[in-house]
């Protein structure tokens, strides 16, 4: 048998695979306790893993979902519907089949927290009048926006 034969035969290690470990001990008692430490490795804990956060530490979750609410004129009729999808990073108001606005989640947060000047994004505006939130489509007509809907974007905005 020839030296290349024997190597990849697997009848000794070979020495072009450092990272090869030797055989097990059969006979585990008479393996030195010098010899056990040079062939355990230190396990890393599940905490160490760089994805992986202790219970206390979680990254907080956010809420998305779907809002509808109605759109009605100055004597109440219904108008049309829009439709706010809360993703994790964007904000999006539909209006039929229509894309109103991709809005930041960050930067709307932060406008309802403060409403101080009006908040323009894409084919709308938010804005306060008085204490009622209220937008405005392609720079036309405002609209109320109904006080639930309002309070439940500022609860997970």
């Amino acid at each position: 048998m020839t030296e290349q034969q024997t190597t990849t035969s697997g009848s000794r290690p070979d020495a072009s695979q450092p990272n090869r470990r030797p055989p097990a001990d059969p006979n585990p008692q008479t393996t030195q306790p010098s010899q056990v430490h040079q062939a355990r490795q230190t396990p890393r804990p599940p905490s160490s893993h760089p994805i992986a956060y202790p219970p206390q530490q979680q990254p907080p979750m956010q809420w998305t979902g779907r809002l509808e609410f109605d759109l009605t004129d100055s004597r109440g009729w219904r108008v049309g519907t829009i439709e706010v999808v809360v993703r994790m990073d964007t904000v999006t108001l539909w209006y039929g089949n229509r894309t109103l606005a991709v809005m930041h989640r960050e930067s709307f947060k932060h406008w309802l927290v403060r409403p101080v000047k009006p908040f323009e994004f894409d084919d709308v505006v938010w804005f306060m009048q008085g204490t009622t939130t209220c937008l405005t489509i392609d720079g036309a007509n405002s609209y109320a926006v109904p006080e639930p809907i309002v309070d439940h974007l500022f609860a997970v905005a």
